[in-house]
């Protein structure tokens, strides 16, 4: 029994409670922005999305600091990411202030219209607002190459980017619709639809004007019926994230898929993991094998934890072996695990020992070699 005991506090030991504090470093960067030490503040936020890159709080506070420190542009590439990662209601408060410091104020102000733009709490105590810049009136020499960019923007979810510059054609380009649709579909996108509605009744507008054109007479109808659903929607309403929601947004999983095996003459074994991470570098796994000697099977399940440390992954978990006698046992891992450069698949080797929990049985040890499949953008 106090062995059993030890292996429990190894695990704990080796894989300790995911804590769903703020991020070690956060307080201090907020304290050192509060006191206008932007430089100070910009090192600090830029160390914790380094180590947090996938925290949209992270990422929107710092968008804000830099902003402060008059990188608009740069800060709405952060406010961006953010969005694609899944940021709750903060971010309409976030991107009203940095449309307006980077010089777009009709922007801004459509974001603070949407009712869902409260005062992050650190931020209360302090003006939140941030010094607006005067707006850039530069004429386009291509507006055709624009265009396709905020498109290109668009299509990749850098929705703010986007939008920034389809305001500028369709402030240079007021009778062109195009623009115009392209910043509906962006407003829609964002939740912004009373917005988008309004935005889509210009196009519509617009296209109104054209004559002998099939396409546009076609498209007529259908933005017009599409102006009515959007009105329908209205502002944007709050999350409400549910519990698993909440937790999905702060650590944003992402998951993995391992096959693998080992051949020898007499020898026979395939094992597979699916597994979800659970923070940077660690994750949560079930395992499956089979494995088969000297004419006898045996198939093994177990539930695992594993932590990667650069190319090396160690684990610890327990397992149930399952052929002519029922054993189970606590098991340990260790191994190598090389990432390509994209970070989508590994080659790996690992090593399993098997020690069982019931007296009389013995230790058994497993080599699979494989190859790791990560779903989505990968941790490293």
């Amino acid at each position: 029994m106090i062995l059993k005991y030890k292996y429990i506090l190894l695990f704990a030991v080796i894989f300790p409670t995911i804590s769903t504090a703020q991020p070690a470093g956060q307080k201090q960067a907020r304290t050192l922005a509060l006191q206008g030490n932007l430089p100070e503040a910009l090192f600090a936020y830029a160390q914790l999305a380094k180590k947090v890159p996938d925290n949209t709080a992270i990422l929107m506070e710092y968008a804000y600091v830099l902003a402060q420190s008059g990188l608009s542009e740069v800060a709405l590439r952060h406010l961006d990411r953010a969005k694609l990662l899944g940021a709750g209601d903060d971010y309409y408060f976030y991107a009203a202030q940095i449309l307006a410091s980077a010089g777009h104020p009709a922007l801004a102000e459509t974001f603070r219209e949407t009712g869902v733009n409260n005062i992050p709490a650190w931020l209360t105590s302090s003006n939140p607002s941030l010094q607006p810049s005067p707006q850039s009136q530069t004429a386009i020499s291509n507006p055709d190459s624009l265009y396709d960019r905020a498109n290109y923007l668009a299509a990749n979810g850098m929705y703010l980017q986007s939008l920034t510059l389809l305001q500028a054609l369709t402030e240079q380009y007021q009778n062109v619709y195009y623009p115009y649709i392209s910043a509906s579909i962006v407003l829609e996108k964002l939740q912004l639809f009373d917005e988008a509605a309004a935005t889509l009744e210009k196009s519509i507008a617009l296209m109104s004007t054209v004559e002998g054109d099939t396409v546009v007479g076609n498209a007529l109808s259908a933005f017009t019926a599409h102006v009515s659903k959007l009105k329908q929607q209205g502002a944007p309403a709050s999350s409400g994230a549910s519990f698993l929601e909440k937790i999905k947004n702060k650590y944003h999983p992402r998951f993995m898929l391992y096959a693998g095996g080992m051949y020898a003459s007499s020898y026979l074994s395939f094992n597979s993991r699916f597994g979800m991470y659970l923070s940077n570098s660690t994750s949560a796994a079930v395992d499956f094998g089979i494995a088969g000697s000297g004419g006898s099977a045996s198939f093994n399940l177990a539930l695992s934890g594993y932590r990667r440390f650069g190319m090396f992954v160690g684990g610890a978990g327990f397992s149930g072996q399952f052929g002519s006698v029922t054993v189970f046992n606590f098991r340990l891992t260790s191994g190598l695990s090389l990432l390509n450069k994209k970070g989508t698949t590994s080659t790996d080797i690992f090593l399993n020992m098997d020690i069982p929990l019931q007296t009389g049985a013995v230790t058994t040890f497993g080599v699979s070699v494989g190859r790791s499949f990560y779903f989505g953008k990968r941790k490293k």
